[in-house]
């Protein structure tokens, strides 16, 4: 009741303006209408926001952002005559045309229903206006329009990656299949993530009888995607093909290690860490550069190892088994036992560690780690591999595991310093638990010794023992790749008020942002200047991505059915979304925090727009995806980091910068 007051007292203070000029400053009455249709909007007072809209351009005729406000909330609505003639009106009277005619070219491409002669608009000197207008070509089926519009939209925007699949698409269609695969292999290399482009080169690579690439972009496509004829592709290639070399059995790897010599950071007042290498062990091999001893617990010696000798230890049925290179029984307890190598400054080679699990990334490698270790049975089936190690050395790997050691200092020592207190601050939660971290994304990527660099090893000596605390205590100093120029609450994405995590801008100079239409448009179709934009710092399609999604494309989709609409029910103040209800074909789902990058096909971050396109029979083609940055994106952003570093910011102001009201303090 009292917003339906405040609404109708703005209405008669607005129409005071009109009729009596006198009585009231039109600037307060019109700053005013802009607060309230934010307000409005943000309740979804669709009815409220239109009327200030029109009262808004009355005043400002020439505003091109209303217009593009105003039709945005008709599109909303289901209106789109309405869109038009308010797009239409704007482009007699806007301050941009060509703003105007790019809206006008989406108009055409979401609804193919408008009515409006796209070629009359002439041109404009605008990505949004070539792409869109690209898109409206293919649609027709003009195929040389479509073609020359799209290249210009590159040439406007070289990581507007949707344009490179929509020009592979439009040469598909006129058989110059070589120059499509050049566009979408660019396109690839620009953007990995956007695996729709692999499907489309999976079968360029087919028709030209290269099966092996083939084979592996079938493979890398996402499961939905892949229909009958592509199933039948993948198992006529897996017949055709000679089949691959068994991989060698994990004991019958004998081979020339190249170890690592480290040097040991000896001090007791630093805490030791548990890390745990594997959480599900079934096996592992493994050599040392000098002897090693296995021990309980309790210090009793079970076995004394040669140097440069592959071991194996296998587990089963709740028992320990240590064979040589000859399958050898050497050893077999039930007991939690430590492997002690005899001198600190040398490693532990694992072979063939698994890293990565469930990502595009994921794949094996020998890895080399400080410390001692704990082999400990979980149940019956699996074991623990912990490595012990205190926390500086394990800070040597994660450093630059988790931030390039090429980037500037500054923000090396601010990676440092806020993995240090994530580290501690699960540390603190349980000193006594069986492991504190795991050696993955989960908690911080931890790759060994082989990452280890002088310049990240600078960074931790300087800020040996510094952590962030709030209130006295070791801070969650969560980070992200990229924020995409704003951070997000943790309440937002994870739930639970943190009071030093709180979404901040990290603008370089003011930006003024809302979640108007024309507002949320300009956010994430544009590069606004933003610290988070550091191209020098991190890929262009990591501050701001496209992504395609076909109906059938995500995992939601195999629950629901195909997508009939993906709607942002409740977003954040940077435009993160917080829930999204997915409707398809067989029933809807609502979706929240990170499920709904999961759920989506592997979406870059929560923060985008989505556009429907609709096809003939009413139902969407696909789904065109605006979106920014990459990760959860509260706390740090680490390319905003390596920028603001750049510009002269110290690390302890980078810290207090993304972790609001914490103090810096030297607990060893």
């Amino acid at each position: 009741m009292k917003q339906k007051c405040l609404f109708l007292i703005l209405i008669l203070a607005c129409s005071s303006l009109i009729f009596f000029p006198g009585l009231c400053r039109g600037e307060e009455i019109l700053d005013q209408a802009l607060e309230n249709l934010k307000d409005a909007y943000e309740k979804g007072e669709l009815a409220a926001s239109t009327l200030l809209l029109q009262f808004i351009l009355e005043q400002k005729p020439e505003g091109t952002r209303y217009y593009l406000d105003l039709a945005g909330i008709y599109q909303e609505k289901g209106d789109f005559y309405r869109a038009r003639t308010t797009l239409e009106r704007g482009l007699e009277k806007a301050d941009n045309s060509d703003l105007i005619k790019a809206e006008i070219a989406r108009l055409e491409v979401i609804t193919e229903k408008t009515g409006l002669e796209i070629e009359r608009l002439g041109s404009a000197d605008s990505r949004d206006f070539y792409f869109y207008r690209g898109l409206h070509y293919k649609q027709l089926k003009q195929w040389p329009q479509s073609i020359a519009d799209l290249k210009k939209a590159i040439e406007h925007d070289p990581n507007l990656i949707a344009a490179y699949y929509f020009l592979g698409l439009v040469l598909i269609e006129t058989e110059s299949l070589e120059a499509a695969e050049d566009v979408l292999q660019e396109g690839l290399r620009r953007d990995s993530s956007f695996t729709g482009i692999n499907l489309l080169l999976g079968h360029l690579a087919f028709q030209r009888d290269d099966y092996h690439s083939a084979y592996n972009y079938y493979l890398r496509t996402p499961a939905n995607l892949r229909d009958d004829q592509v199933r039948k592709r993948i198992s006529f290639i897996q017949e055709l093909l000679p089949p691959p070399p068994e991989k060698p059995e994990r004991e019958l790897r004998e081979e020339t290690v190249d170890f690592q010599r480290v040097k040991p950071i000896v001090d007791e007042n630093i805490p030791l860490l548990r890390v745990a290498l594997l959480t599900q062990g079934l096996e592992f091999s493994f050599q040392t550069e000098v002897p090693f001893n296995l021990k309980t617990l309790e210090g009793q010696t079970l076995f004394q190892g040669e140097p440069r000798k592959t071991y194996f230890i296998e587990f089963k049925q709740g028992t320990f088994f240590l064979r040589n290179l000859q399958g050898e029984k050497l050893l077999s307890t039930s007991k939690a036992h430590r492997l002690e190598i005899a001198e600190q400054d040398t490693t532990l080679h694992l072979f063939d560690v698994e890293y990565g699990e469930g990502y595009f990334w994921a794949g094996r490698e020998d890895r080399q780690y400080r410390g001692s270790f704990i082999i400990q049975p979980r149940n019956e089936e699996h074991f623990y591999l912990i490595n012990e190690v205190n926390v500086e050395e394990y800070l040597y790997s994660v450093v630059p595991s988790e931030m390039p050691a090429s980037w500037p200092m500054e923000a090396l020592k601010a990676q440092a310093i806020a993995a240090r207190s994530y580290t501690m601050n699960r540390y603190y939660r349980n000193p006594d638990s069986t492991y504190h971290l795991v050696a993955s994304v989960i908690n911080a990527a931890y790759n060994g010794v082989n990452w280890e660099n002088e310049r990240s090893q600078e960074a931790v000596d300087k800020t040996r023992g510094i952590i962030a605390t709030h209130g006295g205590r070791a801070i969650d100093a969560v980070y992200s790749a990229n924020s995409g120029g704003f951070t997000e609450d943790s309440s937002l994405v994870w739930g639970g008020e943190v009071p030093y995590l709180q979404g901040q801008p990290v603008f370089p100079e003011y930006f003024e942002f809302d979640l108007l239409p024309s507002g949320l448009a300009e956010w994430l179709r544009e590069r606004p200047p933003s610290f988070s934009r550091a191209e020098n710092y991190g890929s262009a399609t990591s501050y701001r991505w496209t992504r395609v999604l076909l109906p059938e494309e995500p995992p939601v989709a195999s629950r629901v059915g195909p997508i009939i609409e993906i709607v942002a029910q409740d977003r954040g103040k940077s435009g993160f979304v917080k829930s999204v209800l997915v409707r398809g074909e067989r029933g809807e789902e609502i979706l929240s925090g990170d499920r709904i990058r999961s759920q989506l096909g592997g979406l870059k971050s929560n923060l985008f727009m989505v556009e429907p396109v609709f096809g003939d029979d009413n139902k969407p083609q696909y789904f065109l995806i605006w979106g920014g940055g990459w990760g959860h994106g509260v706390g740090m952003d680490q390319t905003a980091a390596a920028q603001m570093a750049a510009d002269g910011f110290s690390h302890s102001e980078i810290i207090k910068t993304f972790y609001q009201g914490v103090d810096l303090e030297k607990r060893y």
